[in-house]
């Protein structure tokens, strides 16, 4: 029985390996990169706040700490933008109200 745990953590091991070793392939990352659109807004951000909170389980500040940074990340993102997206963004995340 001891042998077989220990094959079966081996083999869960090896598995979580390559699993991670795919997630850093270089293709699948430019592909991610590539399509990854930062003038949309953040998910929730359409709710009215109160609304928000009941969605996250009360957790309102981490919440908040999500969308402020991914508002820096697009304020801060150095490829072609389309303004009237991001000001959308802006106009949501604020609505939000983060602290």
């Amino acid at each position: 029985m001891n042998v077989f745990r220990s094959n079966a953590l081996l083999m869960s091991a090896v598995i979580t390996c390559l699993f991670g070793l795919w997630l850093q392939h270089p293709a699948r990352l430019e592909s991610l990169r590539s399509t990854y659109e930062l003038e949309a807004p953040p998910p929730l951000a359409q709710l009215e706040p109160r609304l928000t909170n009941i969605f996250v389980l009360g957790f309102k500040d981490i919440y908040d700490d999500f969308i402020s940074i991914w508002l820096m990340q697009a304020l801060i993102d150095s490829r072609q933008r389309n303004v009237d997206k991001l000001i959308k963004t802006v106009d949501l995340v604020t609505r939000q109200e983060p602290k």
